[in-house]
């Protein structure tokens, strides 16, 4: 059987070179566009992630994605342009070629209009973005407990911030999808929240520890009578999506979200002695 999957696969590969179709292949596939968050092993979902302040770095993969008669590949190659079907605005014909694990080929030809290409790159380019892990950070840091009338400061890590971006292309096209930060989001633990526009401010020794911080919350009651004694904390970070393609178009898609949480103590003290740090 492998060996038939095999001759079967080299047959299909033959054919193609046989006809002479252009040897430039999309590096996704405008007719089936690939979700890279569901199927990190695709083998399309390669991108370039700039992080603040630093290098950009490639992520690639091996594997396909599985259908109903195994792992298939999909490539999507620009036929020479040749007349439109009647009616039909500016566009191209594409043939999309697949060939399962089990050696089984499908060739479909399909007509495009530009607008049409152009939106899947830039779907394309959202589902390729890498957001990063949310590192919150809280001061005082569990496990230390939190004080009761004693601000608590929240900020996320710099890694957590900041603008990504991923670019997919096609051809002579390409559109580039960024996710923007935008807010964080603090669930308490207490029934209260707190919406800060930024990262918030981390606090450091020497600061004053009765203080406003920037991004925070004060806790008016101890944990004590909560499950656990405890209260989780959430924090969520809602992120803005659009893109721009080849020519100018842009699109915007729905937000996007990364959150993480820890349990946090809350007591009551007695009294407080400001001139040293608590923290």
């Amino acid at each position: 059987m492998l060996r038939l999957r095999r001759r079967l696969a080299t047959i299909v590969a033959a054919v193609l070179a046989v006809v002479g179709y252009p040897s430039a292949v999309f590096a996704f596939d405008p007719l089936d566009p690939v979700n890279c968050r569901t199927h990190p092993e695709h083998p399309m979902c390669t991108v370039k992630v700039d992080e603040p302040g630093g290098t950009g770095e490639g992520m690639r993969s091996d594997s396909a994605g599985s259908g109903e008669q195994g792992p298939q590949r999909c490539t999507t190659r620009l036929l020479s342009r040749q007349n439109p079907p009647p009616g039909a605005g500016p566009g191209a014909w594409y043939e999309r070629s697949c060939v399962t694990g089990d050696g089984l080929a499908n060739v479909t030809t399909v007509w495009l209009a530009d607008g049409d290409v152009t939106a899947n790159l830039g779907q394309q380019a959202v589902a390729m973005l890498r957001l990063p892990a949310l590192r919150m950070r809280l001061s005082p840091q569990p496990p230390a407990p939190q004080l009761v009338n004693l601000p608590t400061w929240f900020w996320v890590d710099a890694s957590s911030w900041g603008r990504r971006t991923a670019t997919a292309e096609a051809g002579g096209s390409a559109a580039t999808a960024t996710a923007t930060p935008t807010r964080v989001t603090w669930l308490t633990g207490d029934g209260n929240h707190v919406t800060c526009t930024g990262p918030g401010t981390a606090w450091r020794p020497g600061m004053d520890p009765l203080g406003e911080p920037p991004c925070g919350h004060t806790y008016r009651r101890p944990s004590a009578d909560r499950p656990g004694g405890e209260l989780l904390v959430r924090a969520t970070i809602t992120w803005r999506v659009t893109w721009v393609a080849t020519g100018g178009v842009t699109g915007q898609e729905a937000d996007l979200s990364t959150t993480s949480a820890v349990s946090v103590r809350v007591v009551e003290t007695q009294a407080i002695n400001v001139g040293r740090s608590r923290r």
